[in-house]
């Protein structure tokens, strides 16, 4: 992209003891034209949302969190955004500010007629999180 645009967002959270349930969508505010972001001959709305549900609880003495969220967009191939995205994760403290994680992503690419390459990719990451 060569200039910015605007956008707007919202996003809300609901929990109670180790359940939490998050949402969130964002959305260009203005339409991106083919001198901004390089389509041909259109005009796009980009827009992406989140929906994830985490249960939190102790395992082994540490704080564990189980995880599963779907996200998508509407409008985002050329911004680099998947179609959709389905998404686990489990992960524990392993120590003070330190986490370690295990996650899957399934990513669903746009079409070939929208952009996209119309292909699925699977991932699995184990992450060790240190926070400071």
């Amino acid at each position: 992209m060569t200039d910015y645009s605007s956008a707007w967002g919202v996003n809300a959270k609901i929990g109670t003891g180790g359940v939490a349930l998050i949402g969130e969508y964002i959305k260009v505010a203005d339409p991106l034209e083919t001198t901004t972001a390089g389509w041909t001959n259109s005009t796009k709305e980009p827009a992406a949302w989140q929906t994830e549900l985490a249960y939190s609880f102790p395992a082994m003495g540490q704080d564990a969190v189980v995880a599963i969220a779907y996200n998508g967009s509407n409008e985002a191939y050329e911004v680099g955004m998947v179609k959709s995205r389905l998404m686990a994760l489990a992960g524990i403290s392993v120590y003070e500010n330190a986490a370690m994680n295990l996650e899957w992503k399934r990513d669903k690419d746009y079409s070939v007629a929208d952009g996209g390459s119309g292909n699925d990719a699977d991932t699995v990451t184990l992450q060790l999180a240190v926070t400071f």
